[in-house]
């Protein structure tokens, strides 16, 4: 799956999500999501040689699978979590936060805990 971030000034960019999925119960699970950024060059300086934070991002999100719903997410890469934000049943998260620490997120869906709208 890829989406198009949307919003923001990075409107060329597009983050790719892979997901594992397996079967249980007849339904698709999503378990970890790897996004990664693509064609940056206009979002990187030799000031700022790499696309991280909210000064590379801005306000471009990325839009979550149906199967995460909510779910809390955790980069297993740097330990934060990146909570998805509801928007009318659509989830998504700001690329600035996945991409806080390093320009590649691995984000592990938590089905133990939700976020709360």
């Amino acid at each position: 799956m890829s989406t198009r971030p949307r919003s923001g000034r990075v409107r060329t960019t597009y983050v790719f999500i892979k997901a594992h999925r397996e079967q249980f119960r007849m339904q698709a699970m999503c378990r970890v999501l790897g996004v990664a950024p693509r064609l940056v060059a206009g979002i990187t300086s030799a000031v700022r040689p790499v696309p991280l934070g909210i000064e590379a991002w801005q306000t471009s999100r990325v839009f979550l699978p149906p199967d995460v719903d909510g779910h809390r997410l955790r980069n297993v890469l740097t330990g934060e979590v990146v909570r998805p934000i509801d928007h009318n049943g659509e989830f998504w998260v700001l690329a600035a936060d996945v991409f806080r620490t390093l320009p590649v997120g691995l984000l592990w869906v938590d089905r133990g805990s939700r976020v709360e709208s």
